[in-house]
């Protein structure tokens, strides 16, 4: 599958498995958006396993922050390597997100509640 959507604790994480380019796009915006409408959880887009990055995927990160109207909600990016990196610091999207070099990383920003359970789910991803 191109991607996954799951639930842990405070946080939806949307795992990325093939180039974020304008078919993603387009599978993103029909499936995952409306299972994310109503969500108070933040948002975390895994792109551990995304190698390209176009302007459709930017486009995308741009719009997710503008839905994002919920002051506790937040935009959170890991995994960003090669052009992907690039794109996003280029266009300064990463700016409007919180960036961090992997699923730990953002981990250790949680509370310990928090902590575990998105580590359960991160580390379930990665067996």
């Amino acid at each position: 599958m191109s991607y996954a959507l799951k639930r842990a604790g405070p946080v939806d994480i949307l795992i990325l498995n093939r180039d974020f380019d304008a078919a993603l796009v387009a599978e993103l915006r029909t499936n995952v958006l409306e299972a994310l409408e109503g969500s108070d959880s933040a948002l975390a887009i895994d792109m551990s396993n995304v190698k390209f990055a176009d302007s459709s995927g930017v486009g995308f990160l741009v719009s997710l922050t503008k839905k994002i109207t919920d002051p506790n909600q937040k935009l959170i990016v890991w995994g960003l390597s090669g052009q992907p990196l690039e794109i996003i610091k280029l266009t300064r999207v990463d700016s409007f997100m919180s960036v961090h070099a992997d699923a730990h990383s953002y981990i250790r920003t949680l509370e310990p509640a928090a902590q575990k359970s998105v580590s359960e789910s991160v580390n379930t991803d990665q067996t």
